[in-house]
Parts: structure tokens; C-alpha cells; sequence
């Protein structure tokens, strides 16, 4: 996927990893192969990457799709995880 923005700037994306081990930090050989595949196709002036985003999604395992938790009496704390990043 890219998406460009009003001033020009393109969002590239992107690669999922599933999984209970969460590392934190990107893998730059996933970024390499989708620039590279990016490269296939697309044509831009400049190709410099800027930033680097590594998104980590929570994930219900117990087959439940939100989270609430009752914190008193009327109150609850409510998470709907709906695995949207940059797509949204």
C-alpha cells in the first residue's frame, strides 16, 4: 500500500507478523523487501525514507472482540482492539 498525503508525503506499508513475541523495534530486511517491491512498480523523485513506524496490536485469545473491565459501580473501561494501522 501508499497513501500520499495533502502535502505530498507518502505513508508505505505494510507487514504483519503474528505471534506472542512481541519485538519491539523494526526488522529492516521486511522494510528493504517492500521497498524493493515498491521499486517494481512505482516511480519517485525521491526515495529516502524519513521514519519508520512498528505498530503492535493487541489481540483477544479467548475469542471475545472487546474488552471491559468494571472499575466501580457504573463505570467500565471499554477496548474494542480492532487491528487497524495503517490501513485506516
Amino acid at each position: 500500500m501508499v497513501s500520499q498525503n495533502g502535502s505530498g508525503e507518502l505513508t508505505i506499508g505494510d507487514s504483519h507478523e503474528y505471534g506472542l513475541v512481541r519485538y519491539p523495534f523494526d526488522k529492516q530486511f521486511i522494510n528493504d523487501l517492500i521497498i524493493a517491491y515498491l521499486h517494481t512498480f512505482a516511480r519517485f523523485k525521491d526515495w529516502k525514507l524519513l521514519q519508520s513506524l512498528h505498530g503492535i496490536y493487541p489481540k483477544m485469545t479467548n475469542g471475545e472482540t472487546e474488552l471491559i473491565i468494571e472499575r466501580a459501580q457504573g463505570v467500565a473501561v471499554t477496548n474494542g482492539p480492532g487491528r487497524n494501522g495503517m490501513t485506516m
